[in-house]
């Protein structure tokens, strides 16, 4: 017991250092999990809107009374995290909850940490992988998960499109999971989708679609691999107006009839993937840094799955403008290239105002 405690401690003052000045041990939406001889602990911040039914006076907190009823949270926690060793259920050790005062919460969003101890299987503790699963009805945030098994590292995000993860994978299922992560990631992003449809409309050819998506491709790959490996780590509030800027710029361009060359566009076009791609980065640093499993596997396949996603977007505009030049009787006061950058450019400069001023 005391030899238990005493881990518990540890685990909790490594993250306090690494969480130095949060008034919370780890923030909402954010896990680890720590594999070692026959137990996973596991702490994660979650946020109050999850349990919701045992906030009874309804401030949006766990208070200290509220906080008495540990086992029946512990229940709940139970059913919506799920844990699983290479498909055989683990037994459920100790668990905890942590909750801040309402006045450090004051400038953070309500939540508490729930530490909990798995204890493997002996057929489990000697052949991986690992499952972990939240239930896809209270996945109201993205949950980033770090894990950590020895000298290895692997990250993860779980979504309501991918609600569970299994960890410690080979290099085959590594690479297909972070292809889902990165097609997801471009269709998710709604100021990515607008970018490239103002872009790609611009000239409609397959030789220019193939070198600008291309570029694109490598700038963000380029940004993830430097996260991943922990070289860069920006914050997303000077980030996020840059990609604003990237939309208005390229919307300008094009109602302003500015031709440049292919590999001028190229070349620009990277520039601005870059930037795209460090707004992905600076928001997975925290999980990304220091991944040591698999990272050619992870980088090459959230890169295929940018690509993916791209090619998506890409055949959705095809197929509107087929569908578009198909019906004669629509009148436009722009040709569709030009109205297209329009409402972009107008978006973009509502969100390069707000990101500035209101974040």
């Amino acid at each position: 017991m005391a030899r238990s405690r005493f881990k518990l401690l540890l685990l909790l003052l490594c993250v306090l250092v690494i969480q130095k000045g949060h008034a919370h041990l780890i923030p909402s939406g954010n896990g680890a999990l720590e594999v070692k001889d026959r137990s996973v602990s596991f702490l994660i911040g979650i946020p109050v809107s999850l349990i919701a039914e045992f906030d009874r006076n309804h401030n949006g907190f766990l208070d200290p009374e509220e906080m008495q009823q540990r086992e029946e949270i512990f229940a709940k926690l139970n059913t919506v995290f799920r844990f699983t060793a290479r498909n055989e259920s683990v037994k459920l050790g100790r668990q905890e909850l942590f909750a801040s005062p309402i006045q450090e919460q004051s400038s953070a969003a309500p939540q508490f940490e729930w530490w909990v101890e798995y204890k493997l299987p002996a057929s489990a503790a000697e052949s991986l992988p690992l499952s972990l699963q939240i239930d896809s009805a209270f996945l109201s945030t993205r949950y980033n998960i770090q894990l950590t098994y020895g000298s290895l590292t692997e990250a993860t995000v779980i979504s309501p499109s991918h609600p569970q993860h299994v960890f410690l994978q080979n290099a085959w299922s590594t690479l297909l999971n972070y292809l889902q992560y990165g097609f997801e990631h471009i269709l998710n992003g709604y100021d990515h989708i607008v970018f490239l449809l103002t872009l790609l409309s611009s000239g409609m050819t397959k030789r220019r679609w193939l070198w600008l998506l291309t570029s694109f491709t490598l700038a963000h790959g380029l940004t993830y691999g430097l996260s991943s490996l922990g070289f860069v780590s920006i914050s997303p509030q000077i980030i996020e107006p840059f990609i604003a800027l990237t939309i208005v710029l390229v919307g300008g361009m094009q109602l302003l009839n500015i031709t440049i060359p292919l590999y001028r566009e190229c070349l620009l076009v990277f520039g601005f993937g870059l930037i795209h791609g460090l707004g992905f980065a600076s928001a997975m640093s925290n999980n990304m840094q220091g991944i040591k499993r698999f990272p050619i596997e992870t980088i090459v396949g959230f890169n295929l799955g940018v690509e993916c996603g791209q090619l998506f977007v890409a055949l959705g505009l095809l197929m509107f403008m087929a569908l578009f030049d198909a019906q004669k009787t629509v009148r436009l006061p722009l040709p569709m290239p030009k109205l297209l950058a329009l409402i972009a450019s107008v978006v973009g400069f509502y969100w390069l105002i707000e990101r500035i001023f209101l974040n």
